[in-house]
């Protein structure tokens, strides 16, 4: 009896002799088009089977690739979790490796970041809870501060230091709307940490004309 590393194997082998063959790895027809394995039917017929298949073990609460159970809580079965990782981490080196975007490996990545300033943004929409799609808004108003700290006048750099700020904060009452947000210096925010625009200017001069007026 084959083990289950030999039947994929098998399969692997038998799947790579039809794209050589120039034949549909799903019904075995001839392809029109060679630069796709499969036929555009044959594809949208599995990709609906599986879908179905996938809706059916997630009820039965079992592994979503196959029929095995659940690892720590994930919907995927052990083995089908370790695959999906070490491909992952396999992806994220090589985008590393070729200075492209982690997360989408489209872009380049923006600063220091891993993320290109597309993804950045769209995880930065997350965290204040928008819809993805509103990342231009956030660029939008980078651009509308000629990309300045409006504190200490610093370029900012998206995935280097640009870091976004709430003029009057959340736990003060502040909201994630448009006109409660500015972009400033990473240092700078930290520095304004739970204060309003208006106390942090407030100590801003105090601090300097201390500093200014001392003998």
């Amino acid at each position: 009896m084959q083990t289950r590393e030999q039947r994929a194997a098998y399969m692997r082998a038998f799947l790579a002799q039809r794209r050589e063959n120039g034949i549909c790895t799903h019904c075995g027809k001839p392809l029109t088009d060679l630069s796709r394995p499969i036929h555009p039917e044959c594809a949208a017929q599995k990709n609906a089977s599986r879908q179905v298949n996938r809706k059916r073990r997630n009820k039965e609460g079992t592994c979503s690739e196959c029929e095995e159970p659940r690892y720590k809580g994930t919907l995927l079965c052990r083995r089908h979790w370790t695959i999906q990782r070490d491909a992952r981490v396999k992806l994220v080196e090589e985008r590393r490796t070729q200075g492209l975007c982690t997360r989408c490996g489209f872009h380049p990545h923006s600063g220091n970041a891993e993320y290109c300033a597309e993804c950045f943004l769209k995880l930065l929409c997350h965290k204040l809870k928008w819809e993805r799609s509103r990342w231009v808004e956030l660029l939008a108003l980078l651009d509308k501060q000629n990309r300045r700290c409006p504190y200490s006048g610093r370029l900012l750099l998206i995935g280097d230091n640009a870091s976004i700020d709430h003029k009057i904060p959340l736990d003060r009452g502040g909201t994630n709307d448009l006109t409660n947000l500015q972009w400033v210096d990473y240092h700078v925010n930290i520095m304004k940490w739970y204060r309003t625009d208006e106390e942090f200017l407030a100590d801003l001069y105090q601090i300097s004309r201390f500093l200014f007026t001392k003998d």
